[in-house]
Parts: C-alpha cells; sequence; structure tokens
C-alpha cells in the first residue's frame, strides 16, 4: 500500500493470489507430500488415490479456503459484522501462533547449521529471494507481451510480479512441515533467515518501484531521502561489526583486516550522506570529504 497508495488496483491483487494459491496451487504441494507420506505402504493405487484426495479435501486449509470462497458468494461478497469479528480474531491467532511455534522450534537448533548443513537453506533462500522474483519478471512480460498488452502496463505489471517475488515465505509453509514432518528444523533456519533477507530486499524493491513512477522533478529529492534511510541503517550495521571485531579481538588476522576496512570506509561514507543532510555551511565539503574517504 505505500508503493502504490490505497485505491491501486495491485493491492487488491494481493487479497486475490493468496486464495488462488491456496486452492489452485497448495494442492499440488499436498499430493506430492501425501504421496511421499504414503510411499512404500501395501496398498493399490486405487486406495492410494482415494487416500490422497480424502487427506487434501479435508486438509483445514484447503477446506477452509473453499468454504470461504462459497460463503463470499452466500452472503454476496458482504460478511456479517459478527462472523467478521470471529473471523478476524482467529486469522490473527493463525499467523501468531505460527511465528511462535517457528521461535519455538528455533530454540537450540542454529547451532547444528554450520557448514555444508546451510548449503540446502542457502540454496532455498537464493532461489526464493534472488531467481523467483527475476522468474515472475520474465514470465510476466511474456505473457503480458504476447497479449499485446502496451509496454508500460507490462512494465507496471511486471515489475509488480517482482516485488511481490522478493516477499518472504508465508508461516503457513512451516506448519504444513509440521503436520507432514518434513525436515522440520531446516524448514524453521530456513524461513527465518528468509524473512531477515528479504526485510532490505523489499525496502530497495519498493524504493526502486516508488521511484520509478515519480514525476522528473520529484527523481533527486526521493534518491537522497532514500540514501539518507540506507546511511541511517549503514552506521548501525558497521557500529555492530567493528563492536564485534573488537570483542572477539580477531580484528588482526589478515582476513579481518581487509573486512575491517571495508567496514570503516562504508561508515565513513554513511556519516558523509548524513552531514551533508545538516543545515550548515561549508557541509557539502566535509561530506565530499567523508564519501572520498
Amino acid at each position: 500500500m505505500s508503493v502504490y497508495g490505497k485505491t491501486h488496483p495491485f493491492v487488491s491483487y494481493l487479497y486475490l493470489i493468496a486464495p488462488v494459491s491456496l486452492v489452485m496451487l497448495n494442492p499440488i504441494g499436498f499430493i506430492l507430500m501425501e504421496v511421499g507420506k504414503r510411499k512404500g505402504q501395501n496398498a493399490s493405487k486405487l486406495q492410494l488415490l482415494l487416500s490422497t484426495i480424502t487427506s487434501i479435501a479435508t486438509n483445514p486449509v484447503v477446506l477452509m479456503t473453499a468454504l470461504g470462497i462459497v460463503g463470499n458468494f452466500i452472503f454476496h461478497h458482504q460478511i456479517p459484522a459478527a462472523l467478521s469479528t470471529i473471523l478476524n480474531a482467529f486469522g490473527s491467532a493463525f499467523t501468531a501462533t505460527a511465528l511462535f511455534l517457528l521461535g519455538l522450534r528455533m530454540v537450540g537448533n542454529v547451532r547444528n547449521f554450520r557448514g555444508e548443513a546451510l548449503l540446502v537453506p542457502a540454496i532455498l533462500i537464493a532461489v526464493k529471494e534472488l531467481v523467483l522474483p527475476l522468474v515472475i519478471r520474465e514470465i510476466s512480460s511474456l505473457i503480458l507481451h504476447s497479449a499485446k498488452i502496451n509496454s508500460t502496463e507490462s512494465t507496471t505489471m511486471s515489475t509488480y510480479g517482482f516485488l511481490y517475488g522478493t516477499f518472504p515465505s508465508a508461516p503457513s509453509v512451516f506448519v504444513y512441515a509440521t503436520s507432514y514432518a518434513l525436515d522440520v528444523d531446516l524448514i524453521a533456519s530456513a524461513m527465518v533467515a528468509c524473512t531477515f533477507i528479504s526485510a532490505p530486499l523489499m525496502f530497495i524493491s519498493a524504493k526502486m518501484v516508488s521511484v520509478s513512477n515519480l514525476s522528473p522533478e520529484d527523481f533527486i529529492p526521493s534518491l537522497e531521502r532514500f540514501e539518507f534511510d540506507l546511511s541511517i541503517v549503514g552506521v548501525f550495521a558497521c557500529v555492530i561489526l567493528l563492536v564485534v571485531f573488537t570483542i572477539k579481538r580477531s580484528i588482526w588476522s589478515l582476513p579481518q583486516k581487509i573486512t575491517m576496512c571495508i567496514v570503516v570506509s562504508q561508515l565513513f561514507g554513511c556519516m558523509g550522506v548524513l552531514l551533508g543532510n545538516l543545515n550548515v555551511s561549508y557541509i557539502e565539503y566535509v561530506e565530499f570529504y567523508f564519501v572520498k574517504l
């Protein structure tokens, strides 16, 4: 909403994508998980098919989403106030409970993910946060181009797809993994790391989208505000790294010396940008000096 505004059609697409994903895409994953769960059982293909369909049809996520769509038509797109209050409470409780379960599962398991154990989560996060947005953007561009959509709308929609691809995985993924006992610790660590990594990517992507929609006279001021915000975050990050290096006393090794020089250089650059926003005479010379250090 902060990028497109509350009245933009793209905002309503978020509410449209969720039920489509739950009803049409998630059952594909449920089918694969059900088949994997029953793999090795002495059952005929018909029994396996019937049990899989029954499990998917009675899955609370699929069942409640389908009932919600049906209820939307029954109530003529206007849910009664009493029912809406109850459903909102349940919806808020699900997200909070799922995140609590995710954090609870992470206790004592972080130390186990070192070395080769980090390979699979790193690949999953890289595919989710780096590859998926690009794939969504390119596929959207190809589909819109084949549909004879003009270039302006095609670029806007494909950029929206890129921004949507940077969103972190929903907490329901961890609930699914827990229900089917599929590498729960791995999924938990990957989701936590994915959430932290996706935050700066979403922020940068949102800024890029908002800047592309600005008028020419507002372009430079917006970039300056963006640079100021990043500099604040950069100063805090550099200070934290310097404190960690000092406490661990690993600053004297050669790799740490190189890293320390890079961190100090970045710190001076961020400080120069922050000082440049002060309304003081000759401050631009100080900014130039710090940035060029």
